[in-house]
């Protein structure tokens, strides 16, 4: 466990690094290596202020997300530009910016606490993977803390992992066949990936600092171990846009909060 002596020299000596760098090279304000330096002293600063949650204090947060507007249309994906992506599957492949069940069950969408973990130090989840199998990446949408994801292709065919965001470094990548890629996002944001190759290929990195869950094909989402507490939790689509809302947490209680998007 780290304690707040470690924490404060960590501090001290990659903040010091970052400073000496900056200044070494002249620049008026920090490079991307310079700026992950103070991004790790700032992580370490904020580790040693939070505290950690009681797992004897913690309640859980589950719900439906459903879609009540106009029937999305939904468009058949075609596969025959590429052989290796059509013997894939047999049969056909359905686009997946809305996943909607007959009964109105909403998939993909993001549900996460927005507000109201400030102060805890949040327990570190397995590392992030995407595949790119069958010429679709799955899953479609993951949450990432900041950190490292991994990037899978499991396709004897040419990919490429093209990335669009705003906070962190973008990267196009090739991947001519079988294989993983490692990328570092340290900034809270939604990266965008595409595949230039074959254009029916997205997916997306919500990088957040915080607890959340996706939800599934039947709509259902839950987020566990949440310390009692009140919360803003939000709900994210990538084509429906953002809803929020507030909620208690209590001791061993798992709170219902149900979103609808239209």
């Amino acid at each position: 466990m780290m304690t707040k002596a470690i924490a404060k020299i960590l501090t001290i000596l990659i903040t010091g690094s970052a400073i000496l760098s900056t200044a070494a090279c002249g620049e008026s304000r920090p490079g991307m290596a310079t700026q992950e330096r103070l991004d790790q002293a700032k992580a370490i600063s904020n580790y040693e202020e939070k505290k950690p949650i009681d797992a004897n204090l913690v309640g859980n947060i589950s719900g439906l997300v459903t879609f009540s507007g106009k029937s999305p249309r939904v468009t058949i994906i075609n596969l025959s530009s590429d052989a290796v992506c059509a013997a894939a599957h047999s049969t056909p492949v359905k686009s997946a910016s809305y996943v909607v069940s007959e009964d109105g069950e909403l998939a993909n969408v993001v549900v996460t606490i927005k507000k109201g973990l400030e102060a805890y130090n949040l327990p570190q989840e397995e590392i992030p993977n995407l595949n790119q199998k069958g010429c679709i990446y799955g899953p479609r949408v993951i949450i990432a803390q900041p950190g490292k994801v991994t990037i899978q292709s499991s396709d004897d065919t040419l990919h490429n992992v093209h990335s669009f965001s705003k906070k962190n470094a973008a990267f196009n990548v090739a991947m001519p066949g079988p294989g993983t890629l490692e990328k570092k996002f340290d900034r809270p944001e939604i990266i965008r990936l595409k595949c230039d190759v074959h254009a029916w290929m997205k997916a997306f990195i919500v990088v957040a600092e915080t607890m959340g869950d996706v939800s599934k094909v039947d709509g259902n989402y839950m987020i566990e171990g949440l310390p009692v507490g009140e919360y803003e939790v939000e709900a994210w689509h990538e084509e429906l846009g953002t809803k929020t809302a507030t909620i208690k947490v209590e001791k061993d209680k798992t709170a219902s909060l149900n979103f609808d998007f239209s």
